[in-house]
């Protein structure tokens, strides 16, 4: 009953926000223009998968700094206040051909297409008082030497969000800017080490919203971790945290079979959990999993159980030392 009840608050929830987003569309006095959002996608077998996002209002440009109140009332807007611009069309240059798109009602475009390696596909926003000029999609790829490919949740793996302060942890995650958030000590060496030189292509996996893009995009190359695609949950999604991680994982281990997987993760939003299951049901292909971990919050034993069935290495770990210790003892780095 009580999970019942839980269950139902939850999705009450969730159902009123949606029901927010939509009315806030309606009175949206941008929602005729068309900008688009461009996000890193990948390359796999002579094919790209594409994705990007036709939004409402201008794509802001990241600050370094943010100081005072209308400081932070102009990010917050910038933020929060675009939404996607449903069927909007879009048009792919291939080469010699192209492909039109239609946005989806959150305004995502998200297409796999046969590429050519030195030919990169093009895209822009048609029709429209915004419609834009033809734009390289940024695409990053396995090396023909990866050894595996490297998936890394953000919040309290990479950033601490401050889990035991929740007013700060707000504040931090609503209106921060590049300088104020900054990666756990040694965690960006750590990550280059993996990353081995651009070899073993890297992922960010996230549930924070797909409006922080910019924001997150910035801040991980304003503290030199590697360049990779960043996965973001969409906003009053029906998909939980949980399932929104589940797709893409089994997209990204489909689409770069066979390269092995190393998951890194934490104990705060169930990672342990949604990694193992993955493994499961892709039995040899993940190599490791990195599970930080903070007090009150220890990996599950269940976790722990399964992942002895499986074979499959999982490292608890407080601090970096600890996991690059861990790493090169599995021969990582």
């Amino acid at each position: 009953m009580i999970l019942s009840i839980s269950t139902w608050a939850r999705r009450a929830t969730e159902s009123s926000y949606r029901a927010l987003l939509r009315l806030l569309q309606r009175l949206d006095d941008h929602r005729d223009a068309h900008h688009l959002q461009l996000v890193r996608g990948w390359r796999h077998d002579r094919r790209a998968t594409v994705i990007a996002r036709v939004v409402t209002r201008p794509v802001p440009s990241e600050p370094e700094r943010i100081s005072g109140t209308r400081d932070r009332f102009d990010i917050l807007q910038q933020r929060y206040f675009r939404f996607g611009a449903a069927g909007a069309l879009a048009q792919l240059e291939l080469g010699d051909r192209t492909v039109s798109i239609r946005a989806d009602r959150d305004g995502f475009l998200e297409v796999t297409v046969p590429v050519e390696q030195d030919s990169p596909p093009r895209i822009r926003v048609l029709y429209g008082p915004n419609a834009t000029a033809p734009v390289p999609v940024p695409l990053v790829g396995p090396h023909p030497d990866a050894q595996y490919a490297v998936v890394s949740d953000i919040d309290d793996t990479i950033l601490d969000t401050e889990l035991d302060a929740p007013l700060r942890r707000a504040r931090t995650m609503l209106v921060s800017d590049t300088a104020q958030r900054a990666p756990f000590s040694g965690l960006a060496e750590f990550y280059e080490g993996l990353h081995a030189e651009g070899t073993n292509p890297f992922f960010y996996l996230s549930n924070s919203p797909w409006n922080l893009y910019e924001h997150l995009d910035a801040l991980l190359d304003r503290h030199h971790l590697p360049t990779g695609p960043i996965l973001l949950r969409r906003v009053g999604s029906r998909r939980d945290g949980k399932q929104h991680k589940r797709r893409w994982l089994d997209r990204l281990l489909r689409d770069l079979r066979p390269l092995p997987f190393v998951l890194l993760g934490d104990t705060t939003r169930r990672d342990g959990a949604v990694y193992i299951d993955v493994a499961s049901r892709w039995p040899d292909r993940v190599r490791a999993v990195f599970l930080r971990t903070f007090d009150g919050r220890p990996i599950p034993a269940e976790v722990e159980r399964r992942a002895n069935s499986l074979g499959v290495p999982l490292v608890e770990h407080r601090d970096v030392e600890t996991a690059r210790a861990e790493a090169k003892s599995l021969h990582l780095i």
